[in-house]
């Protein structure tokens, strides 16, 4: 509008204009506004002149909308989603500058104010974290609040309109005081935005990364929104490492749980890790540890017969205190904030959990040696399956030599069970421990066409909670065939040494009749010599073969890796470790024993090598009986016609064939040896092949 007239004079000489009073150009008299002006108003219809906006007005009406609320000036767009000026209203271009830029400090709140209650209401009850990022989002929503009653106080009152301008609120002194909230609103409603489809471990990684920002006073906002969205995620760790319980109700933490697996599968299959749930402030070996650490305290309360519930009676009677009490309980404060509740430290959470956890799984390995002696049990193993106690193998073999001769379908478990106790109580598995013993039984393979005792006999370790977490059964399979083999390679040691005892025996009968026969049948005698001298060189080349590799399984392999074993089970920290070592320790057993398919062409040679050694041997006894017959027959009937003969002569032809036969697979066995990769243990295997075939000799045969 005009300027009103410095001297209050009308145009023309008429009455001067009152000094409230503003003129229009057709004349009209309005009232004059005080304040500074920012804009106008037009009123509707267009019949008065349009009206000025004071800054007071536009004051007032921003800091509606800063609320959220429509004013005079402002409505709120749903199409839009943000505040747009009313029509009516006119704002210069400085001050539709500043009230933009205001503005979006509303367009925000409203922003995230719908998100915080759509929130609410569609996972209520469902996500704890959810609830409690959105309880955290309203008290920034209340602080926010808090700043805007602050500068509503500080709008002049009607009384004091005349001195606005020298200390109360001006657009500018407003702008300036919402710079600092409009930067904490942007960084609340992007975190708001985008923790809406997200849930548990990974809502918690996306707070954890919005308040590592460079803003201060975001950074601040974040750092306690992140404190209450991860308490109940702190809660929940806790209960599961002190507790081993999951108080997940909506299936947001990063340990998972099926209920349907059986408890006899509790370490392997009940337990899981959700990756996509592991918080960014925890690494995955920390996350591993925590689920292991609860994972041992219900291993220790459900599967080592209630123990540890509280606490635990030790061998000497004293008590131990559970995993999950005292001072366990003591360290996991650490889970919460400090003292004065201002604070929270990631960094603090691993020695945390370290602490914890090595305190757990120390208690399960120490109670897994110590009350169930699973050094003791693993000793056993290695003494019978793997057949490490020699006079207990030795005795066995000579016990059960005859009802193992049979035919498979006519032996009986019951039967081999009374010879193996018999066998436990002549030697020194006698002093065993007693459970050990009672663990100790046969087991009987379904047997097959042609199939005697000796190809379904195997001997059996009962194994029952907790031990069946480190014995598997895929592990005792395991057993069972480095059983197999080493039970046939000493059955083919055995019948070798009854053997050189049977032609040892018959040497001497043979030197005590040596004249006779010489003066009776000097060509049977002759027979007879180069008969057994043909056995005695077979049997001794066999015993070269079979005593090297047996010696070379019993030392290079089963007391080597029982050395390592030994060496990590006592430097295993949890449960997981001591598993993994036993594993292995049979890995290696197989890989060496040529027990792997990657031996396979090796152990099939062997294997038909050992096949080779039994015929032999009962071949031999069937030469030493028949020269054993002739000789007594001699004796006893001087005059009659000489025996046997015939059948030495067949028996020398099929010693030849054994032999070749022998030799031909040696010569294949040989190259399989020393085509295996070369591996740790490939220093005794190289050792072995050189003792098998010392100066190339069955090489040289070959060419």
């Amino acid at each position: 509008g005009a300027p009103s007239q410095s001297s209050g004079a009308a145009p023309g000489g008429g009455k001067p204009t009152p000094k409230h009073m503003v003129m229009d150009k057709l004349g009209h008299l309005h009232a004059k506004p005080v304040g500074s002006s920012l804009g106008f108003h037009i009123v509707a219809g267009g019949v008065s002149p349009p009206a000025m906006l004071t800054e007071e007005t536009l004051l007032r009406s921003l800091l509606h909308a800063l609320q959220g609320v429509n004013s005079a000036c402002f409505r709120y767009n749903e199409e839009k989603r943000c505040f747009v000026v009313d029509p009516s209203y006119i704002l210069s271009r400085p001050a539709w500058h500043l009230v933009r830029h205001i503005l979006t400090l509303g367009d925000l709140h409203k922003r995230l104010l719908a998100s915080t209650n759509s929130t609410l209401e569609a996972d209520s009850g469902k996500s704890l974290l959810q609830q409690a990022l959105s309880e955290s989002l309203r008290d920034q929503l209340r602080e926010y609040y808090k700043v805007l009653a602050l500068l509503i106080a500080k709008l002049p009152q009607e009384a004091d309109e005349k001195d606005a301008s020298t200390g109360g609120l001006t657009l500018r002194r407003l702008w300036t005081c919402l710079m600092g909230p409009l930067e904490r609103m942007r960084v609340l409603v992007t975190l708001a935005e985008a923790c809406v489809p997200l849930r548990g471990g990974a809502l918690a990684s996306t707070v954890h990364g919005c308040s590592r920002v460079g803003d201060a006073l975001a950074q601040e906002s974040c750092d306690t929104i992140l404190r209450r969205v991860v308490a109940p995620l702190l809660a929940m760790m806790r209960a599961w490492m002190s507790e081993g319980e999951l108080h997940d109700p909506y299936g947001e933490f990063f340990v998972c749980a099926d209920a349907s697996v059986p408890l006899e599968d509790l370490w392997t299959h009940m337990y899981c890790l959700d990756v996509e749930m592991v918080p960014s402030f925890l690494s995955l070996p920390l996350a591993r540890k925590i689920l292991l650490t609860g994972k041992s305290v219900n291993f220790i309360r459900l599967c080592c017969q209630g123990d540890a519930t509280n606490s635990t009676q030790t061998a000497g009677g004293g008590t131990f205190a559970g995993p999950f009490e005292h001072r366990q309980s003591e360290d996991l404060q650490g889970f919460q904030m400090d003292a004065d509740g201002k604070e929270f430290r990631f960094a603090d959470l691993s020695a945390v959990v370290e602490q914890a956890a090595s305190r757990t799984n120390k208690r399960l390995v120490s109670m897994m040696m110590e009350r169930f002696a699973l050094m003791d049990h693993c000793k056993a193993l290695r003494s019978f399956m793997l057949l490490g106690q020699g006079d207990f193998v030795e005795c066995l073999l000579d016990i059960a030599e005859e009802d193992l001769s049979r035919k498979a379908s006519d032996i009986y478990r019951h039967q081999l069970q009374g010879l193996l106790d018999m066998s436990v109580r002549q030697t020194n598995a006698q002093f065993c421990p007693p459970d050990v013993l009672a663990r100790l039984g046969v087991k009987l393979l379904r047997p097959s066409e042609g199939e005697k005792g000796w190809d379904v006999f195997l001997l059996d370790y009962a194994i029952n909670s907790p031990l069946h977490v480190v014995f598997t059964p895929e592990a005792m399979k395991q057993y069972d065939r480095a059983f197999a083999f080493l039970w046939r390679l000493r059955r083919v040691s055995h019948g070798l040494a009854k053997s050189w005892s049977e032609q040892t025996a018959l040497q001497r009968q043979l030197a005590s009749c040596g004249r006779r026969l010489s003066h009776r049948a000097p060509e049977l005698r002759l027979e007879m010599r180069q008969t057994l001298h043909k056995c005695a060189c077979l049997r001794n080349e066999i015993h070269h073969l079979v005593q090297n590799i047996q010696s070379y399984v019993m030392c290079e392999v089963l007391e080597t890796s029982w050395s390592k074993l030994q060496r990590g089970w006592n430097n295993s920290i949890d449960l997981d470790e001591v598993i993994a070592e036993h594993q292995r320790y049979l890995t290696s057993i197989e890989d060496s024993s040529f027990l792997s398919p990657k031996a396979e062409e090796v152990l099939s040679h062997l294997s038909e090598i050992l096949r080779l050694s039994l015929e032999f041997c009962e071949t031999h006894e069937q030469v030493c009986s028949s020269v054993s017959d002739a000789v007594e027959a001699i004796v006893s009937e001087p005059d009659a016609p000489v025996p046997f003969a015939r059948s030495l002569a067949e028996a020398r032809a099929k010693i030849d064939k054994l032999g070749a036969s022998f030799s031909a697979q040696l010569q294949k066995l040989l190259p399989a040896l020393e085509a295996q990769p070369v591996e740790q243990h490939n220093s005794d295997l190289r050792f072995l092949t050189c003792r098998l075939n010392f100066n190339d000799y069955y090489y040289k045969n070959l060419k």
